[in-house]
């Protein structure tokens, strides 16, 4: 499954080997890697998420809004496509893996209830859906109830509960699923201040109970302190920072993660480094010689991360150019073949020549054998029936309308890891008239980010 292949390719797969493509090799429950997530319109959501996150694990992905947090909890539920690398769950390459495979249970910040049925029937739907046995329901239903404390509401329908109530319903259709992986996204973000502080410390312990792994997602970072094992911090679809409450708020990895985390933020001052000593106005302070070595240690690694990123950043574009190549080759010989084709169709004279070289066409393997067999009867027979052939012709042209199809689309996608498009005005073209008309500049991805890269680059090196 390393290799890219079409998402019926890997449904295929999947359903040959029960839905299980297992990596043994894969150490942690969950696994991301170098997961990314780009949007139709090239915009770019997700840069490169790396994670492992062990059984029973608490994990909180933090961060302000549009930091990518939510659409990573999506990509590992199964509701957003990963536009490239790998996600593992429990060992089982999930990257094609339909939600209902996963063995997941998410909670969504909306409580997604149906307003129709009572608290029994929404807690029990998932499990009505599944045909699990109505005793079998009642006992989930009614453990889970107890957990969560509803078992006075469970004949009320949710517009005649809290919004904590329909919260815990919302934890209960969870429970009751008995997934290995619970994915939370903001579900606390609705209730009021003192509902909340409640609500965290049930999710918790629910936590703990049950024996789950949970992925958590907020922008609270209070959220994330108080409950998380391990924080994840995000910022503009990058992770900036993986670690425990107390690693993140007395070791922040910069200055994003120092000023987000922590009520009120942490102090960041501009100052000059010379002869070992900090400088503010007209104060020095001096520095020991062990966080010297740091300092300058962390800037050789960040100076060679960004050199790395800029080779990396060469090497994708020679590839994807050399692929953009061969399918444009590619295109343009299946093109060729279409439109001489149609002329056959059209001249006897073409027809007669086609006819002798049949067996040579590219487009002679999608033919039937009684196709064949039929074709090669005429030539040898000398009795050409121009009906026969043109009907087959046809078919060819068919088959390559499908190759022309799935090339082109091919060849956008490709295209599209190479450019995209802004809109700039252009110098008056008529002095007359005085019209201006937006022009459309192309340019090429990957030399933004290098740009970008570079500009990253100076920050350490000037």
């Amino acid at each position: 499954m390393e290799n890219k292949i079409t998402v019926e390719e890997a449904r295929k797969i999947y359903k040959e080997n029960n839905h299980r493509v297992i990596d043994e090799s894969v150490d942690g429950f969950v696994v991301l890697k170098d997961v990314n997530k780009i949007y139709n319109n090239k915009v770019q959501a997700v840069y490169d998420f790396n994670i492992k996150i062990n059984k029973n694990e608490f994990i909180v992905l933090v961060g302000p809004s549009g930091c990518g947090k939510s659409t990573t909890l999506r990509m590992i539920a199964g509701l957003e496509d990963i536009t490239s690398g790998f996600l593992y769950i429990d060992n089982v390459l999930s990257n094609y893996l339909e939600s209902k495979y996963r063995n997941i249970a998410m909670v969504f910040q909306s409580y997604a209830l149906y307003p129709n049925l009572n608290v029994y029937d929404n807690i029990a739907f998932g499990l009505k859906a599944n045909h699990t046995p109505k005793d079998i329901i009642e006992k989930k239903v009614f453990e889970a109830a107890e957990i969560l404390n509803l078992g006075p509401y469970l004949d009320r329908k949710p517009k005649e509960l809290s919004g904590g109530q329909m919260q815990r319903v919302a934890l209960g259709r969870a429970i009751v699923r008995d997934a290995k992986l619970f994915l939370m996204d903001e579900p606390l973000s609705n209730l009021d201040a003192k509902l909340r502080v409640q609500m965290r410390s049930e999710i918790v312990s629910l936590h703990k109970r049950v024996n789950a792994t949970t992925i958590y997602v907020t922008h609270d970072q209070i959220e994330a302190m108080t409950m998380a094992d391990r924080i994840v911090v995000m910022n503009e679809g990058l992770v900036q920072q993986i670690g425990t409450p107390y690693e993140i708020y007395n070791n922040p990895s910069n200055v994003f993660v120092a000023t987000f985390i922590g009520n009120p933020p942490m102090n960041v001052l501009n100052l000059n480094l010379e002869d070992n000593k900090i400088k503010l106005e007209d104060q020095e302070v001096n520095i020991p010689n062990e966080f010297i070595t740091k300092y300058h240690e962390h800037i050789e690694n960040r100076v060679n991360y960004f050199k790395d990123l800029e080779k990396k950043a060469d090497t994708l574009n020679e590839e994807r150019l050399a692929i953009i190549d061969k399918l444009k080759a590619l295109y343009k010989e299946i093109k060729n073949r279409k439109v001489n084709l149609e002329k056959k169709l059209s001249s006897t004279r073409f027809l007669l020549e086609e006819i002798t070289n049949f067996q040579n066409l590219k487009g002679f393997n999608i033919l039937t054998n009684d196709d064949k067999d039929n074709l090669i009867n005429l030539i040898n027979n000398s009795k050409i029936n121009f009906l026969v052939v043109k009907k087959m012709i046809r078919k060819i042209i068919s088959s390559l309308n499908s190759i022309d199809f799935i090339l082109s689309g091919e060849l956008k996608k490709f295209k599209s890891g190479l450019i995209y498009r802004h809109k700039e005005k252009e110098v008056t073209i008529d002095t007359n008239k005085k019209k201006k008309k937006d022009k459309k500049i192309i340019i090429p991805l990957y030399e933004e980010n290098k740009n970008m890269i570079k500009e990253l680059l100076s920050l350490y090196t000037s």
